[in-house]
């Protein structure tokens, strides 16, 4: 049996999932399971796709209050014995550790009981718990070249994607067009200094809007605000030039829709951005556990193969700038995406999956 633990947010939870079905694929007869916390997405979505799902006491440590990581550091060693109690009643084969709160507790467990353990790192600078135990576990499956120099043993395949946006090949735009197709987008929850900023861009002026076609993703959290303000702004509702959504469902047709694309750096945007080839303009979120955001845009960056804004640096002026500036440069576009490309591992599930089953 091999062990799944870790989640919190879909960024770690849909790359395990996809993991996990693709060593199903090619051990059907090995048992997977899950382990999580109460308060993570996991919850939610891993019982939905067919998995078993065990939890345990675990929280942030990184990026918190006083108080937060003293209750932290007052739950790791219950989160320590929970995981311990788990191996022995799983005996599990491998223990895969995908980063977020339950992460930490049962690789820590999985090292001191010399379990075979792997850790899959997304992000350009690995977080807290990878960071501890990278001496200790048996393979790292990392996601960029920069990350080899942290792990003994890292191998570099890349973030499973789903299979639709594997299949989706970008097909080249004729740039001689009136408009533009602008995504922006921040994730599932949406990204509040961004929405801010597109906002006050259109009630500002909304001028622009006659060289670009946009679809904006809101995000769940404050989706009856922004609704609220678009909707007074576009009296008729949706108008041909401006769409606003809460949640995008169909991302790999919108992916292809858009000439680029602005919104955050987190791991598994950028591996969709880098399966479709897709130009953007990549904003971290400021808060993220070590900057971690910023230090993966500054890898595609550094390869020709996005810009970036940081966020206190994103104004309405800022903003105005660089979509007029990929508007009227339609080449970089072209060469962007293309960069971008180079950031895709093909089928990465599956050969992550091969390594586990013969670990």
């Amino acid at each position: 049996m091999i062990l799944i633990a870790g989640g919190g947010t879909g960024g770690h939870i849909y790359p395990a999932i996809a993991i996990a079905q693709a060593i199903k694929e090619i051990r059907p007869d090995i048992n997977i399971e899950f382990v999580g916390t109460a308060g993570g997405l996991e919850k939610k979505i891993i019982p939905k796709e067919g998995y078993k799902l065990h939890l345990i006491q675990a929280a942030a440590l990184n990026n918190v209050s006083i108080i937060s990581k003293i209750f932290a550091l007052f739950l790791l060693p219950v989160g320590i014995i929970q995981s311990i109690f788990l191996i022995l009643k799983l005996k599990p084969k491998v223990i895969l550790g995908v980063g977020g709160y339950a992460s930490g507790p049962m690789m820590l467990a999985g090292v001191l009981m010399c379990k075979k353990t792997a850790v899959f790192e997304s992000n350009a600078f690995p977080g807290l718990t990878n960071r501890k135990l990278a001496h200790f576990v048996n393979v790292a499956f990392i996601n960029f070249e920069v990350t080899k120099k942290f792990f003994k043993n890292a191998l570099l395949l890349g973030i499973p994607v789903r299979k639709s946006m594997e299949l989706k090949l970008r097909h080249e735009k004729n740039f001689i067009t009136a408009k533009m197709n602008l995504l922006i987008f921040g994730g599932s929850q949406g990204a509040r200094g961004i929405n801010k900023v597109v906002l006050e861009a259109v009630k500002k002026d909304s001028g622009w809007l006659r060289d670009f076609n946009v679809i904006h993703q809101i995000g769940a959290t404050d989706w009856e605000y922004f609704d609220s303000e678009y909707k007074k702004i576009f009296k008729a509702g949706m108008q041909a030039s401006f769409q606003w959504f809460e949640f995008l469902y169909d991302m790999p047709e919108r992916y292809q829709w858009a000439d680029f694309v602005l919104c955050r750096a987190g791991a598994a945007t950028l591996s969709e951005l880098s399966a479709i080839g897709k130009a953007a303009i990549l904003v971290p979120f400021p808060h993220a556990a070590d900057n971690h955001q910023e230090k993966n845009a500054q890898a595609l960056v550094e390869r020709g193969a996005a810009h970036m804004v940081l966020q206190k640096d994103l104004s309405v002026e800022r903003f105005l700038k660089e979509i007029y500036d990929f508007k009227n440069n339609p080449q970089q576009i072209s060469q962007m995406a293309q960069a971008v490309k180079a950031f895709h591992f093909p089928d990465a599930s599956h050969k992550i999956a091969e390594k586990l089953v013969n670990l």
